[in-house]
């Protein structure tokens, strides 16, 4: 990247290869693992894993887990961007280290199917667990002033409830 919103003419290249199969060791059974190899030229990126289950315990009833590693590097704009003008005082950060998550997901699907009505439940969970993120603070309320950081950490957990019901 180039212009005159950066500190400097700066370059950083992320090339990625997936990989995933698929093993059913019975009907009822799925397992898919992945993994991610990434080369980042700036940052060293770690070899990211995935693995996800589904087991149909019912033909009414299914259950899903899964894992994955997370990586991201920050971007130019969070590197190097170098912007001020009346309302804003924006600096890029050359020390962000990049970030990296653990991530859990786990949810169930009930459908029952009565003639043409089909009713359908799912909740889901969820658990993220990060170290590093990067966020844009403000560092100066007067000057408005802003960079980016890392965190120590982020860790975030939720769930969701879809429902269906079709006649």
């Amino acid at each position: 990247g180039e212009g005159d919103k950066l500190e400097e003419d700066a370059q950083i290249g992320d090339y990625a290869l997936y990989m995933s199969g698929q093993y059913a060791p019975s009907r009822r059974l799925s397992i898919q693992p992945g993994v991610r190899f990434i080369y980042n030229t700036i940052y060293g990126a770690p070899v990211i894993p995935s693995l996800n289950l589904q087991w149909k315990i019912l033909d009414q009833l299914g259950f899903r887990v899964s894992y994955a590693r997370g990586f991201r590097a920050p971007s130019l704009k969070e590197l190097y961007l170098d912007f001020q003008d009346s309302n804003h005082d924006l600096s890029g950060n050359k020390d962000l280290k990049a970030e990296t998550t653990n991530s859990y997901n786990a949810s169930l699907e009930y459908t029952r199917q009565t003639g043409k009505s089909r009713f359908q439940i799912e909740p889901r969970i969820f658990y993220n667990n990060g170290k590093d993120a990067i966020v844009l603070i403000v560092t100066d309320v007067e000057s408005n002033s802003a960079t980016n950081v890392n965190l120590g950490g982020r860790r975030t957990l939720g769930g969701e409830l879809n429902t269906s019901y079709r006649h």
